[in-house]
């Protein structure tokens, strides 16, 4: 095929995701990165700066609204099943196809690229915090919300050491 006709080839489903795979997976993990630093939007809702400017009532609907968390891989793996859901919800099939083809394979790299003492201590910190989610919600407790945002902020944030 020639270069110009190359060039201008729409690529296959394949190519985009591997594309995705060499522009935004493998770029984290370049500079040590023991996890895919994305993994802090699954803590979204845990960011008590953002809480402290809710009315009581808002501040009594978010911690209803509050859901257990999952597990490094499984967050990854449902977080595509959820923007699938979500394309179609906005009639883009194509997309939603693409997520759902792409979401296992990106999620394949990124276990291949993590550290497996890192997601143990991950995995550990998300069981922590689903045992005590009950309670935070219960008494409203900011302070214990902040302090696993902050704890999931810094085990994310780790890096290897350069030798």
């Amino acid at each position: 095929m020639p270069e110009n006709e190359r060039r201008h080839r729409e690529l296959s489903d394949e190519e985009k995701i591997q594309k995705r795979i060499k522009e935004t997976i493998e770029p984290a993990f370049s500079e040590g990165a023991k996890l895919f630093h994305d993994v802090l939007n699954f803590w979204v809702d845990t960011n008590t700066d953002y809480l402290k400017h809710l009315s009581p009532d808002q501040l009594k609907n978010h911690f209803d609204s509050l859901e257990p968390l999952s597990h490094y891989q499984e967050g990854y793996l449902n977080k595509g099943e959820i923007d699938a859901k979500t394309a179609l919800e906005y009639g883009d099939e194509e997309s939603s196809k693409f997520i759902k083809a792409s979401y296992p394979k990106e999620t394949k790299k990124i276990m291949e690229l993590s550290d497996s003492e890192q997601i143990t201590k991950y995995d550990q910190l998300i069981d922590e915090f689903n045992a005590e989610l009950p309670r935070i919600k219960q008494e409203q407790d900011l302070k214990t919300l902040g302090s696993f945002y902050q704890r999931a902020i810094s085990l994310i944030n780790e890096r290897n050491k350069k030798i």
